[in-house]
């Protein structure tokens, strides 16, 4: 796996140090010049991105863990060009933890693309299982701009990095993270309205003590928790009972195109096939790799600079990871069966959904609130009505998807989940209204004082 993505990917790190030679060349030009260097560094921002996409395919990071790579190291691109301004604008005093770094800097010795590539990758590198696919290009690309530029500027550039790296890596590593990892598993219940493993492979329940995570701008990760309003029953007369045959009956009526959006939306890095007997293992991008995708490509379209650039993007990772805590803490306070679960039990015994059904308890849906948190943002960035063309399934065999919105796409999110057969809606009506109310956290706390 990790041989077929570094020979996949050189003909792109070609194609990205040929654009920074290039646009370098046309820099006599003004506004040619600021308009290549936008083209340039959004470049570099898309490069690094997709390379740690990669990355968190490649060792199936759950959901969770790859939004916090992507938000981690989105946020250390930020601090990078941040330097750069004229008076200091970081993230500093504004997340949790995070303290001002230590830094007196000559920006006109300061390489700020060069500084961007280190710093992103060095905090990349950290939550990752395969950290040379994240070396590789930061390799490459270093070698690259350090062309561009005397060894003064190089030298006093790396030597700035290895400081701004150094407080960024001593802050995520005080996240909780390894803490975490060291917890009890996690025992199911005994009780019929608890959560229990799902086929096909009956896996144990994933990250169940995330909420431990330390935030970046969450006051607790319980304060957006809603309240469970369902009761549960077995009961064919009852309300759970309507919910949970509603379910079935959708995914035993899907349209062809409802087909599509579920499996558009999927992003199960766990997704396993039946050939026979045997199963294996395939291989997808998390929901918020998906997002971090979609706001790269905003602000390509957009030609923004690559301080606004990186800016939007490391919001974006912010609001992702916070959802994931929020949803986390909400899943395993409810500890909810899932669909298939009750509904083979009290309804059909053979019934299957669409979807795998992913291996943690269901309410409220961690895609639907994430991506209302990420399209809350992006909104507020690009405006109620950005129309765009989804293509970043295709590399998965999945056909492009249009929307009018971000809230369009988010909204389709949640219904996808009902398609598929994985959620209630009401878990779904709950986690957007959760991720919403998490996006509008985050702008007030990191956008609205800028």
């Amino acid at each position: 796996m990790i041989e077929f993505i570094q020979a996949l990917n050189k003909t792109f790190i070609s194609i990205g140090l040929l654009l920074l030679a290039l646009t370098h060349n046309g820099c006599d030009h003004k506004v040619g010049s600021l308009m290549e260097s936008n083209k340039r560094n959004n470049e570099l921002l898309n490069r690094i991105n997709h390379r740690l996409t990669e990355a968190t395919i490649a060792g199936t990071l759950s959901p969770p863990a790859a939004a916090r790579c992507f938000a981690y190291a989105n946020i250390a691109a930020f601090e990078a060009t941040a330097i750069k301004q004229n008076k200091y604008n970081g993230f500093s005093g504004r997340l949790n933890g995070y303290g001002v770094p230590d830094l007196d800097v000559d920006t006109s010795n300061y390489v700020v693309e060069l500084a961007v590539i280190h710093a992103f990758c060095s905090l990349a590198r950290e939550g990752v299982f395969h950290p040379q696919l994240i070396d590789e290009l930061s390799a490459h690309f270093t070698d690259s701009i350090s062309s561009l530029y005397g060894n003064h500027k190089v030298e006093y550039t790396m030597e700035i990095c290895r400081k701004l790296e150094e407080h960024l890596l001593k802050w995520m590593r005080a996240d909780g993270f390894a803490e975490m990892r060291a917890l009890p598993r996690y025992v199911t219940i005994n009780e019929p309205w608890a959560w229990e493993p799902t086929p096909p492979k009956y896996s144990e329940a994933l990250d169940p003590w995330w909420h431990k995570i330390r935030s970046f701008v969450l006051d607790s990760p319980s304060v957006y928790r809603p309240d469970f309003r369902v009761t549960f029953s077995a009961d064919s007369s009852s309300e759970f009972y309507n919910y949970a045959k509603e379910v079935q009956q959708t995914v035993e009526t899907l349209t062809l195109e409802q087909r599509e959006i579920a499996n558009f939306w999927d992003c199960n890095p766990y997704l396993t096939k039946r050939d026979g007997h045997a199963i294996r293992a395939v291989r997808q991008m998390s929901p918020g790799a998906h997002w971090i995708g979609l706001v790269r490509n905003a602000c390509t379209v957009q030609n923004l600079d690559l301080h606004e650039s990186s800016f939007r993007t490391a919001i974006t990772a912010i609001a992702l990871h916070d959802g994931f805590i929020s949803v986390w803490d909400t899943k395993y306070h409810y500890q909810l069966i899932r669909p298939e679960t009750y509904i083979n039990r009290y309804i059909d015994p053979k019934w299957r959904p669409l979807l795998e059904t992913p291996h943690f308890p269901d309410y409220t849906s961690g895609h639907s609130a994430i991506s209302a948190a990420a399209s809350t943002v992006l909104t507020e960035f690009f405006g109620n009505n950005y129309a765009f063309t989804d293509s970043l399934e295709v590399p998965f065999g999945k056909t492009p998807r249009s929307f009018g919105s971000f809230k369009e796409a988010s909204d389709e999110v949640a219904n996808s989940r009902l398609y598929g057969g994985i959620h209630y809606r009401f878990s779904n009506d709950d986690g957007i209204a959760q991720g919403k109310k998490i996006g509008q956290h985050v702008l007030k706390r990191l956008v609205a004082a800028e």
